[in-house]
């Protein structure tokens, strides 16, 4: 790296710093331990892959992110619902969502199972389960 490029990269980091301040600076630069986003088990990263896809995210985002509002909630409820299948929610918790509290991951699971029709806000999720059971149920 030249001179010029370190300049750069200074400024970058400076203006980058007044703008968001210390703590999110910190944020952006810290690299969590454990970040892995492959696992040994294919079943885990396709459950990860297609849940990703289908919510139009990518799978670092899935598993890392700080806080589950919105698609990120129904993300990663039914990531915990296919992956109940075949582990516990405590191996769930402590292998693949290492960041959230197993109670968390409970409610999750329970949020996607009680998905209902009757409801008008809960039909997209449910087209979205019906094409993530094709592919992760086989049917």
């Amino acid at each position: 790296m030249n001179l010029d490029n370190t300049f750069t990269a200074l400024e970058t980091f400076v203006s980058y710093f007044k703008k968001n301040g210390y703590d999110k600076t910190m944020a952006a630069l810290t690299i969590e331990d454990g970040q892995v986003t492959s696992f040994d088990d294919p079943y885990i990263n396709l459950v990860l892959n297609s849940v990703s896809q289908a919510f139009s995210m990518d799978v670092e985002s899935l598993l890392y992110a700080k806080y589950a509002r919105g698609d990120n909630k129904f993300a990663v409820g039914f990531c915990v619902y296919y992956l109940y299948k075949s582990m516990t929610i405590r191996d769930i918790s402590d292998t693949i969502f290492i960041s959230r509290h197993k109670t968390n991951i409970s409610k999750y699971k329970i949020l996607i199972e009680s998905l209902n029709p009757k409801y008008k806000s809960d039909i997209p999720y449910l087209k979205i389960k019906d094409k993530l059971d094709k592919i992760l149920l086989n049917k």
